[in-house]
């Protein structure tokens, strides 16, 4: 997973390194300056311009101070907004609509979470599944979109050639198909952080 940072900067998620990095893009693409925050895991970053941290998911939910300078960042946790996810945590994505919840897949299930409250809910209705690789809103319709790994993918057996949509309460609405194919991630797009 990967967020571009205000700063021009960009935070990466490595599952098989175990690290949350921010490198110093915004300096030039070839500069290999970071900080780094080990994380078992990791799986996803999300920038969050409400409380100016980044959002990071792995084996837990964690907030990180991102600080230092464009040129020479820093990574610090944010402890008290540390959150126990149910198994083993996948994806994030901004709640659109609503600043102070994300959208958080694992391995569990997929979940709403409270950045005030430091509390999730289930995804509503039918959304609520299992080893969903990926989770969003769109942001008129607040339709809820899902990737689930699924045996008719021909490439492994962590990608779909599916994605699902369900309305803003959970009600299945249509699968979009694309036979053949291998996603990984289908999200919604939206430019804006949240």
């Amino acid at each position: 997973s990967a967020e571009l940072l205000p700063n021009g900067n960009i935070a990466i998620a490595a599952s098989d390194g175990g690290w949350i990095r921010v490198y110093a893009s915004s300096q030039s693409s070839s500069n290999g300056t970071y900080a780094q925050f080990n994380l078992p895991d990791a799986h996803g970053v999300l920038w969050d311009p409400i409380n100016n941290c980044l959002w990071a998911i792995g084996d837990n939910l964690y907030a990180l101070t991102v600080g230092g300078t464009a040129a020479s960042p820093t990574l610090t946790e944010i402890v008290s907004r540390r959150f126990t996810v149910p198994g083993t945590g996948h994806d994030l994505s901004p709640y659109y609509g609503n600043t102070n919840k994300l959208f958080f897949s694992a391995t569990a299930g997929t979940y709403i979470y409270d950045k005030t409250t430091k509390t999730s809910v289930q995804a509503p209705g039918s959304a609520f599944q299992s080893s969903v690789k990926a989770i969003s809103n769109q942001t008129a319709s607040g339709h809820i979109v899902t990737t689930i790994p699924r045996s008719s993918c021909p490439l492994n057996d962590w990608c779909t050639d599916y994605v699902h949509f369900y309305s803003s309460t959970g009600l299945w609405l249509y699968d979009r198909i694309k036979t053949g194919a291998a996603f990984y991630k289908g999200r919604t797009f939206n430019p804006a952080y949240q």
